[in-house]
């Protein structure tokens, strides 16, 4: 990472950092980390991985994830049922602790950040059907304030989310739909729509056997929420 010099040089009307002058830092970080899995079989198939840093700038973060898929037969269709889970608790990243521009400087000293998602999803491939659950626990969550500087939650928080696909496909017609539910504890941390829905109604074919085309219309909608400003000189949501 590269930053100018903090220490400005006078010119007539302006404060600049010394030309060509720059304070770098490096990073290093060392993990162990293995995988348990079973792909095969008619019963379950599953998989776990983990981490644990034990050196460099993330020393004593951890990362789980897990996955568990049950296929089943339903009149000779094949569904599964899917279960996943993420646990981490995660040093925030260094440009969220340390930065410095021309427009913002800040030295933080964040705790770490910790997220359990858990989620369930009922899947059917031949009637182009999937349907989920979600939910989602967050500590010491990181986002940019009012002023755009970053600045961690002081409470914990949930998100819950509930969605809904169902595609269909008559001849080189295709309708694909989405609704997504979903609600926080909170609107002070994290802002988001409770209700959002899309819609594409396309073409799908190959002319003169030769181009492959789509065709079609894409439509979206958000219920009401107060949505983050953009902040240009960080590139940013806020």
């Amino acid at each position: 990472v590269y930053f100018p010099r903090e220490k400005l040089i006078y010119t007539p009307g302006l404060w600049m950092p010394p030309l060509g002058l720059s304070q770098s830092y490096n990073l290093t970080n060392t993990f162990l980390g293995g995988s348990i899995f079973r792909t095969e079989g008619k019963f379950w198939k599953w998989d776990a991985t983990g981490k644990y840093y034990i050196q460099g700038y993330r020393m004593g973060d951890f990362e789980l994830s897990g996955k568990m898929a049950k296929p089943f037969v339903i009149a000779k269709d094949t569904s599964f049922i899917k279960l996943t889970a993420n646990m981490n608790n995660i040093t925030p990243d260094y440009l969220y602790n340390h930065y410095y521009s021309n427009h913002f400087k800040w030295n933080n000293n964040f705790n770490r950040t910790y997220e359990l998602r858990l989620g369930a999803d009922f899947e059917n491939p031949g009637i182009r059907f999937n349907a989920g659950f979600r939910y989602s626990i967050f500590n010491n969550y990181i986002y940019l304030n009012e002023a755009s500087l970053p600045d961690q939650a002081n409470s914990g928080f949930s998100v819950v989310e509930a969605f809904i696909n169902k595609d269909f496909k008559i001849g080189i017609l295709n309708i694909r739909n989405w609704v997504t539910y979903q609600k926080s504890t909170t609107q002070k941390y994290l802002h988001l729509p409770q209700l959002m829905a899309r819609n594409t109604i396309y073409l799908e074919g190959i002319y003169s056997k030769v181009l492959n085309f789509h065709f079609g219309l894409d439509t979206r909608y958000e219920s009401s929420y107060f949505a983050d400003n953009y902040n240009p000189a960080l590139g940013m949501f806020y």
